[in-house]
């Protein structure tokens, strides 16, 4: 290859460029891993000065390397004359396949971080709200040794299909009913059916979902909400015409609406148990028409980490049957012999484990 001489370093310019970049003879590439990662963050953070306080690293580290990575490569990498440094054509080549090579590595550090005895560094785990309030302290304590560090979230970009795929988060526990692609795993934790939410106010017979909804106003969650979602095509598939009044973000906030006999609403029994709060003035009652349910499940990749994720699923099957299945026989008992935990119906189980606890416990 032949010598590339980039612009001179200006005066105080803490991202310049080296005096001169020698070229590698032919057959002579050395490249390394760090080099590509380190070129990947300074392209993205706009600077090598962002780029070293991304990687933990000196700006003069930084610059080094990239001297160092175009030197191998025989040419010049950025232009430093504009800012942020733009890639030159050799830089965008090596942009091009240094990105993959790069996210390569990475999956391969945390597929064999999943096989080591060791804690994993950071496990960013998804989980749907109503099953971090109700179930995620357990979770949590029952695996608190799996990572040094944990980063739950319960956002929608963080519990969806598209987040894990994108990598955003490991793992998630989730209700999205979005295609799974053929490289994840699927392991179904809760199968739990809908049921109608209405003011105690209202007494009698309900009648079916047109009558309820011409009677009374519909207390709509947020679009952000996958329940939200589901219930709406149920509504709509039922050909029910419930008008737009309200629509509140959080399931705590349209129970209370139902409780203050503002409208009526649908749930399930974890949504139920985890936004009822001091809910007393409601009626929980059978939907009437086809049984609608909601599939919780755990999603992961299957090239990597299946020891972990068969480690959450057992500890979340765990907690809803030790948690959530207590509280649904005690509170909903109606619905409980339609409830699946871990893909096999709970009626039976349940009333035979209540027996063998003590009675202080059965009183629950």
């Amino acid at each position: 290859m032949r010598d590339v001489t980039p612009r001179a370093r200006r005066s105080g310019d803490a991202d310049g460029a080296p005096e001169k970049v020698r070229a590698s003879g032919a057959g002579e590439l050395n490249l390394n891993i760090r080099s590509l990662e380190v070129f990947v963050t300074v392209v993205d953070a706009g600077s090598m000065t962002r780029a070293a306080r991304r990687l933990g690293l000196t700006q003069s580290a930084v610059s080094q390397t990239i001297i160092a990575l175009e030197n191998a490569v025989g040419a010049a990498l950025l232009d430093r004359a504009v800012r942020p440094p733009a890639l030159t054509l050799a830089g965008a080549t090596v942009m091009k396949h240094a990105l993959a090579l790069v996210d390569r590595a990475r999956a391969l550090q945390r597929a064999l971080d999943y096989f080591d005895e060791a804690p994993l560094p950071a496990l960013r785990i998804g989980v749907v709200d109503s099953f971090a309030t109700m179930l995620g302290p357990h979770l949590v304590n029952r695996l608190r040794n799996i990572a040094a560090e944990w980063r739950v979230s319960s956002g929608p970009h963080e519990t969806s299909i598209a987040g894990l795929v994108e990598r955003r988060v490991d793992f998630i526990i989730t209700t999205d009913v979005a295609p799974v692609p053929e490289d994840l795993k699927v392991v179904p934790l809760l199968a739990e059916p809908y049921f109608l939410i209405v003011p105690a106010s209202l007494v009698g017979p309900v009648g079916s979902l047109r009558q309820l909804a011409a009677s009374m106003d519909f207390v709509r969650y947020g679009r952000h909400l996958y329940i939200a979602e589901q219930i709406e095509r149920h509504l709509e598939a039922s050909r029910v015409a419930a008008p737009r009044r309200f629509q509140l973000d959080t399931i705590d906030a349209v129970i209370s609406m139902v409780d203050a006999g503002l409208g009526w609403t649908i749930a399930t029994p974890l949504a139920f148990l985890k936004g009822a709060g001091g809910a007393s003035n409601v009626r929980c009652l059978p939907m009437s028409g086809p049984p609608l349910f909601r599939h919780i499940k755990l999603v992961a990749r299957k090239d990597e980490g299946l020891v972990v994720a068969e480690r959450i699923a057992a500890a979340a099957i765990e907690a809803l049957e030790t948690i959530y299945l207590r509280q649904v026989f005690t509170t909903l008992p109606w619905l409980a012999k339609k409830v699946r935990v871990g893909g096999k119906l709970t009626a039976d189980a349940q009333p035979a484990r209540r027996r063998r606890r003590s009675s202080a416990a059965a009183g629950d």
